[in-house]
C-alpha cells in the first residue's frame, strides 16, 4: 500500500538554563511508501537550502515598522518578550546599542534587566519616525543583545533587526 505523508515540522530548543534558543530547523518530511523500511529511513529532501545554517549561540529576530504609521508620522511599539523558562537561578539580558539605535528612532525600553525563573519580561521596541530629507528612505539598523546567566550558567547573542521608514519632507 502506498500513502502520501506531508508534514512541515518546527524544531525548538531550549536550555538547561531555561532560555529558548530559537528555531533550531525546519524540516519537510515526505514519504511515499509507509512501510516500516520508508518511515525509518533518512530523508535528504531539502526546502531550505537557500536558507544557511545558523550559528549555534546567536537568536536572530527582525522588524519591520509599518510604512503606513510612519507617514502619519506616528509612533509605532512592538512588545518583545524575553523570558526564563527554567526553574533554577534567573538570567540577564542587555541591549549595547540603544543609543545609536536612538538616534534612528527607535527606542529600546527597558534595555537591560534581569529574568527570574519561570518569569517574562517585556521590551518595549518604540519606532518614531525621524525629520525627513528630500527622498524617503528606511532606517536599518541589528539591535545587539545578550542573554546571560541561568542554571547552568550560559551565554547567547540575540540580533534584532529593526526597520523603520522615514518619509520625504516636501
Amino acid at each position: 500500500m502506498y500513502t502520501y505523508i506531508n508534514m512541515y515540522i518546527y524544531i525548538y530548543r531550549c536550555g538547561e538554563d531555561g532560555f529558548l534558543r530559537g528555531v533550531l530547523n525546519r524540516v519537510w518530511v515526505q514519504v511515499f511508501d509507509a512501510s516500516e523500511e520508508a518511515l525509518s529511513a533518512a530523508t535528504n529532501v531539502n526546502r531550505f537550502k537557500d536558507q544557511a545554517l545558523e550559528e549555534p549561540g546567536v537568536i536572530y529576530l527582525e522588524k519591520s515598522f509599518a510604512q503606513r504609521a510612519a507617514e502619519r508620522k506616528e509612533a509605532v511599539v512592538h512588545q518583545l518578550m524575553v523570558g526564563n523558562c527554567g526553574s533554577g537561578a534567573g538570567g540577564d539580558f542587555s541591549f549595547s546599542n540603544g543609543a545609536a539605535a536612538g538616534e534612528l528612532g527607535f527606542q529600546v525600553e527597558p534595555a537591560s534587566g534581569k529574568v527570574d525563573a519561570g518569569a517574562k519580561i517585556p521590551v518595549l521596541i518604540t519606532y518614531t519616525p525621524p525629520p525627513g530629507a528630500a527622498l524617503a528612505v528606511w532606517n536599518e539598523i541589528v539591535l545587539e543583545g545578550s542573554l546571560s546567566g541561568g542554571a547552568p550558567a550560559t551565554s547567547l547573542t540575540v540580533q534584532v533587526r529593526l526597520r523603520g521608514f522615514v518619509p520625504a519632507q516636501l
